[in-house]
């Protein structure tokens, strides 16, 4: 025998080996894509939302977020008690109103390239009150538009925009609204789009609308100069 062999204490294990330590790992749980974000591109719970939200990177459709305003918009007019209220604001001169905002923002938004669609929001909701949705041609289109736009202001207000992707505008837009048949009215969580006026009128209406302000800057100046005369 090897006399190397005999120094050594050689020592043999009497317990069964340990078990194998096994790892589990829990299942990772998908959550529900959100119905209304992926047909309308926004929603009442943001962030807080249970379900999932998937934002795109750059698409061809550009939302300004709460961009247009008016009279109800601004005081928040969303219920009952309001309505009184609303009444001084006819539906005739909500439209026109309207209408001045679609005639001084869309050729801005028309630098940039061809508008497939433009769709203002007429809802008191507040992820949806005012949202203005352009969709461009290209991607490239809605990207130059972004880097134009974002974060300028208009009407004293900062514009945000964000990219949005709209599988089908039927599906987005609240066709019960259109027959004046929502039974959510205000509360409906699709789109309550003004009607475009007709394209063709656009630079006649251009130009009654920078008339019609220029006529009521002239009627601001004369009503200062009264009050200082009366002084």
């Amino acid at each position: 025998m090897d006399p190397e062999l005999s120094l050594l204490t050689i020592t043999v294990s009497t317990h069964n080996p340990f078990a194998p330590i096994q790892v589990t790992v829990a299942p990772s749980i998908e959550r529900p894509v959100c119905s209304f974000y992926l047909k309308t591109g926004v929603c009442r719970y943001n962030e807080r939302c249970h379900r999932t939200h998937n934002k795109p990177d750059i698409t061809n459709t550009l939302l300004a977020v709460n961009m247009y305003s008016n009279f109800e918009m601004q005081y928040g007019l969303d219920d009952e008690y309001d309505f009184d209220i609303g009444l001084e604001f006819e539906d005739s001169e909500r439209y026109e109103n309207f209408k001045d905002f679609y005639y001084d923002v869309l050729p801005e938004f028309q630098r940039f390239g061809r508008i497939i669609m433009f769709k203002v929001c007429s809802n008191s909701e507040i992820h949806l009150r005012g949202n203005v949705y352009v969709q461009y041609e290209t991607d490239y289109q809605a990207m130059q538009a972004y880097k134009a736009l974002n974060t300028r202001y208009y009407a004293g207000r900062m514009v945000q925009c964000q990219f949005v992707n709209i599988p089908s505008w039927s599906a987005a837009i609240c066709g019960l609204f259109e027959h004046g048949k929502c039974p959510k009215g205000r509360r409906c969580n699709y789109l309550h789009v003004f009607r475009n006026p007709p394209l063709k009128s656009i630079e006649k209406n251009k130009d009654e609308f920078k008339r019609k302000h220029k006529r009521s800057k002239s009627r601001e100046r004369s009503k200062k100069k009264k009050k200082k005369s009366h002084h």
